[in-house]
């Protein structure tokens, strides 16, 4: 009995250390954002804080006090440059947003963030950068607890490319970090999360070791 408790009480860590994410093809998602409905940055000048996927999520420059976001448009003559690369274009439609290089930034690596208005299960968009040094994104739950490893975006082209993930763990927020690198994305998307979170894994563990007390009580 006392073996069978112990069990209960380890899947609970167990489940969560297995957290992990897998690469996905192109999806659309429950929840999608082209930046379409902002005005470009040439016009309203850079962005702090922008609610996105219709109030499902919120995208911010990092720290708060640092405005990294640009919304370009090329056809209007507001144009997001990746250095020796040109240009960044736009996957669909007018706009996209540009996050300015972090090399000034007093927080550190990070210069953005996407938290969303509860978890999802699936992310993904189509992203441009300068090669000039890695950029990538970090995934955590509602508790906090990265999930899985850096993503590395790719890097060396002014065409956004797709890059996507799904994750056995509800996301709850991503970490934008890319140094000295100027990034461009478009075109997000994210489905709302089926997975446990990690506050419910705890409460079938809990659930697990209460059903076994009760049985050996009786």
């Amino acid at each position: 009995m006392k073996k069978l408790i112990m069990t209960a009480m380890f899947a609970v860590p167990a489940a969560l250390s297995l957290a992990q994410l897998s690469s996905v093809g192109p999806f659309t998602g429950s929840m999608s954002e082209g930046f379409e409905s902002f005005t470009n940055s040439q016009i309203a000048g850079h962005y702090q804080t922008m609610s996105i996927f219709g109030g499902g999520g919120t995208l911010n420059s990092v720290p708060m006090n640092a405005e990294h976001m640009y919304v370009y448009e090329p056809g209007a003559g507001a144009t997001w440059g990746l250095g020796g690369l040109g240009s960044a274009g736009v996957n669909s439609g007018a706009k996209a947003v540009g996050f300015e290089d972090i090399s000034a930034n007093p927080s550190g690596d990070q210069n953005g963030e996407i938290l969303f208005a509860s978890p999802v299960d699936s992310f993904g968009g189509y992203f441009a950068l300068e090669a000039s040094s890695p950029a990538f994104l970090q995934f955590f739950d509602s508790a906090g607890m990265q999930i899985g490893t850096d993503q590395q975006l790719m890097s060396a082209t002014n065409v956004l490319q797709w890059q996507g993930w799904s994750s056995t763990v509800g996301i709850s927020r991503i970490e934008i970090v890319s140094r000295d690198n100027y990034l461009a994305m478009d075109d997000l998307q994210a489905n709302t999360s089926t997975v446990p979170e990690p506050a419910s894994l705890a409460v079938l563990g809990l659930g697990a070791i209460a059903l076994i007390r009760r049985r050996k009580s009786a």
